[in-house]
């Protein structure tokens, strides 16, 4: 067994980083199924973005606007 170390380099893309090519792609892809496959990552993420929102909001760490004040 060899002590060289192992690097392991993340090449995982962030979402910011997606987002304008799945804009795109939904908009302007060239078949049905590129624009529903961008479409379905979309609302995939949406989805996530309101459950982490409500679990924040029930442990207390953000508040609900229930006004807008002017």
């Amino acid at each position: 067994m060899s002590n060289e170390k192992v690097t392991t380099i993340d090449l995982r893309p962030t979402w910011r980083g997606l987002l304008p090519a799945l804009v795109e792609v939904a908009v302007n892809g060239t078949t049905v199924e590129a624009r529903k496959v961008a479409m379905d990552e979309l609302f995939r993420l949406a989805d996530f973005a309101d459950k982490v929102n409500a679990e924040r909001e029930a442990k207390g760490e953000v508040e609900r606007i229930t006004e807008v004040k002017s």
